[in-house]
């Protein structure tokens, strides 16, 4: 397959779950978001790891903490990750059944 062929491939699945296979062997899975002459991006559910609170530590206090008695939910964890493929490197592009 050459490039214009994998580029119509991925349009034609445009927004939709697929699981992908490249030439080194690795495969993923995700949702086709773009696509151009050079690059596939997917969008990678769950791949994202939640932030560390090292960056961010909590100061010690022995009642309800910092923030108060309802705690801190904020920032809310990623549902998705982007992940750029070159278009080069594609080899199999498979659509899954995708349930909400």
């Amino acid at each position: 397959m050459d490039i214009k062929e994998k580029k119509k491939l991925c349009k034609e699945h445009m927004y939709r779950y697929v699981a992908v296979h490249l030439a080194d062997g690795s495969s993923y899975d995700g949702i086709v978001e773009f696509v151009d002459d050079h690059w596939l991006r997917l969008a990678v559910p769950g791949a994202v790891q939640p932030a560390s609170r090292a960056y961010f530590p909590v100061p010690y206090t022995d009642y309800f903490g910092p923030w108060g008695y309802y705690g801190g939910f904020y920032p809310y964890p990623r549902r998705f990750a982007a992940l750029l493929i070159p278009l080069a490197a594609l080899q199999t592009l498979l659509l899954l059944p995708y349930f909400w």
